[in-house]
């Protein structure tokens, strides 16, 4: 029996293609890793009005004021101002308060440190016309 050349051939592409179409005996053996969430989750967060934000706070300013007078009229406040700017060689201001319906004269430059402030003020009580001078203080806030 002869075999012919085409049915050699039909027979050979026919063999190829089933045994590349079928499945192998051999397993493959496939790993699949099974995805782990590695999102963070946040430690609680406790309520937001346990934390209160507030501005920072501003520094309060404290003014000492030497006052060395207080006089009813201007022109009685003017002249013991004068007699003072010459006497203490310091400047001297006036200045009139609403609240008391009183002009004051009082020592300028305003004092930031409260000892110096009072070291002045005991020496104006070598004066006699300075026995009565005291002290004010002037509250602001900072900026």
């Amino acid at each position: 029996m002869k075999i012919s050349f085409w049915k050699i051939l039909i027979f050979s592409i026919a063999t190829c293609i089933c045994t590349s179409c079928s499945s192998s005996s051999r397993e493959t053996k496939v790993e699949v890793k099974q995805s782990v969430d590695t999102s963070y989750v946040f430690d609680q967060v406790p309520p937001e009005d346990i934390y209160k934000i507030e501005p920072p706070e501003k520094p309060t300013v404290i003014t000492y004021i030497i006052q060395i007078g207080a006089f009813s009229t201007l022109e009685n406040a003017k002249e013991f101002a004068d007699f003072s700017r010459i006497k203490l060689k310091k400047d001297i201001k006036v200045e009139y308060k609403e609240n008391k319906k009183l002009y004051v004269v009082q020592v300028f430059p305003y004092y930031n440190d409260k000892k110096q402030a009072e070291l002045y003020r005991r020496e104006l009580l070598n004066y006699d016309e300075y026995k009565d001078a005291w002290i004010e203080t002037k509250t602001e806030e900072g900026k």
